[in-house]
This record gives C-alpha cells, sequence and structure tokens, in this order.
C-alpha cells in the first residue's frame, strides 16, 4: 500500500503457480536458469498490467516499461514435470540518480522467490524495468516523473542501483574470448514489444561462453550457470548483425562476462547487452 507521505512509495505484490514444464528440466531434474523467468513473469507483469493497464501493444503511443536488468539465480534443486511451483514476490517503484542527483529514470523493481510444496527453494529472479515512451528522439524517450495518469504523484522515494554494461564488463582491455564471424537475430527471438526478447540475450551468452570455455579446455560436464546478471543499454532487432565478445572476470567462483555488440554501432561504441554469468561446478557423478 502507499504510504501516506508519498502515495509512490506502494508496494505491489505478486504471486502466481505454475507446474513444472518437461522442457524447462535440466537432465538432474533441475529448473534451468534460463527457464525461471517463465515462473515468475505473471507474478510480475501481469500484476503490474493488471494494476496499471499498460502497455497497449495496438497502440504503442504512450508510455511503456521494458527491462533494464534481470537477476536470476538457480539452486539446481530437483523437481518433477508437472509438479506444481509457487512464485511470491514483491515490487516498489524507484528512481535512479545522476552523479548530480537528478533523476535519470523512473523504475519499478521487484524480487521473486521460486519455491516447492515443502519449501525447497527452487530460484529467484529479480526484474528492474523503466518507464520509457515509444520514439526515435532519445530526448523525447526520457520519462523522469511517474505519469499522471498513475496518480501517484511525481516521484517515489526509493533509489534504484543499477549497474551498467560499463561497470559489468572490463571494456578497458581486449576480450578474452572475441567472436569472429557475426551473428544475427532472427524472427522466433521477438516478443511483443517489437525487439528481441529479454530471455534471448541469455540463451545467446550461455551458448558463447559454453563453446569458449570447453575450447579452453574446461569440463563442461561439470561446470553450470547457477546465476546470472543481464544489463540492458538499447534493444537489438530481427536481422541486426551482433558479435559476441567475452572475459573472464573472476575465479572463485568463475565468472564470465559477454557483451552483445551490435555490427552497426560505431567501433568503439559501448555493447547494447552486458551478460555476467557465474558458474558453479557439479560433484562427480
Amino acid at each position: 500500500m502507499p504510504s501516506p507521505e508519498n502515495p509512490a512509495d506502494l508496494v505491489i505484490t505478486g504471486e502466481a503457480d505454475t507446474r513444472v514444464e518437461f522442457s524447462d528440466l535440466s537432465e538432474r531434474r533441475a529448473v534451468k536458469l534460463s527457464a525461471l523467468t517463465r515462473y515468475v513473469s505473471r507474478a510480475h507483469f501481469q500484476t503490474w498490467e493488471g494494476l496499471r493497464r499498460m502497455p497497449d501493444f495496438d497502440d504503442l503511443q504512450g508510455i511503456f516499461t521494458p527491462l533494464v536488468l534481470i537477476e536470476l539465480e538457480a539452486s539446481d534443486a530437483r523437481v518433477q514435470p508437472g509438479e506444481l511451483l509457487h512464485a511470491r514476490g514483491e515490487g516498489v517503484l524507484g528512481k535512479v540518480l545522476d552523479t548530480d542527483g537528478s533523476v535519470r529514470n523512473v523504475t519499478r523493481d521487484s524480487l521473486h522467490r521460486v519455491f516447492t510444496d515443502d519449501g525447497r527453494t527452487i530460484g529467484s529472479v529479480r526484474f528492474v524495468n523503466v518507464f520509457t515512451r515509444y520514439d526515435t528522439d532519445p530526448a523525447r524517450r526520457k520519462v523522469r516523473e511517474l505519469p499522471p495518469e498513475l496518480g501517484l504523484g511525481a516521484l517515489p522515494s526509493n533509489v534504484t542501483e543499477l549497474p551498467t554494461v560499463q561497470t559489468m564488463l572490463p571494456l578497458d582491455r581486449p576480450p578474452d574470448f572475441p567472436e569472429g564471424e557475426p551473428a544475427a537475430w532472427y524472427y522466433a527471438q521477438t516478443d511483443p514489444n517489437r525487439h528481441v526478447n529479454s530471455i534471448a540475450y541469455l540463451h545467446v551468452a550461455q551458448e558463447y561462453a559454453a563453446t569458449r570455455l570447453h575450447q579452453a579446455g574446461h569440463r563442461l560436464d561439470r561446470l553450470w550457470a547457477s546465476r546470472a546478471r543481464v544489463c540492458f543499454r538499447k534493444p537489438c532487432f530481427r536481422g541486426e548483425e551482433y558479435r559476441r565478445l567475452a572475459w573472464r572476470t573472476g575465479d572463485d567462483p568463475p565468472v564470465v562476462g559477454v557483451a552483445i555488440a551490435k555490427c552497426s554501432d560505431p567501433e568503439g561504441h559501448p555493447p547494447a547487452t552486458a551478460i555476467e554469468l557465474t558458474l558453479s561446478e557439479h560433484e562427480e557423478g
């Protein structure tokens, strides 16, 4: 509920119960890291859209709230196909501040936990979205106050701390694993926001990191990505070419940072997306 002092300081709770899909499971019968969002998305997105009635995908003239950050963590706990999983969490509105204290973005930030009937944790997902407009002009895209139609006032009190592609990746040194030939986004990787879906970036980053780690002599029968952060700087679209660049950014535990760089961007331009993968190791057998 909103606080008496500031109606924008409301807490939006969400919950969803979803049965395990066979295709979401690994050979260990654990929910894959990239599949976790399916179990929390209804609690996050539909709760907000039901309350606030946006966005309208048939009339993209108003304000919408695309993702700028996803943080995922998987426990690798065993479940059964068809088993009921529960997602519970809450979200708040916030603001991102520039170094001078001015408002750069208005956000909605939620954290959801996924668990079984007997209380075992399957994983967690944090979503951060920013308010923006569909517009080719970056200045007009910016939304620095809450839309008046929400009836919540201008700004929430909460300050949202966000990483950037520059803070997540060591862009000041050459990548350990640069990609030679470009890849291209295609239709099946898009969503109703008319750009590449957020989890498609995680899929291509995991595939690239695994391939390059294997080529470097690491055992992929033991390594798995237990955590991930995906930071979006700007969207990609079907038909666009991109290259992946990867760095070893940590050793205990092993961490790999992957950049998704648009081929159409000029030399030295920051990548469109940064993905940080934290690797764990399975026991033998």
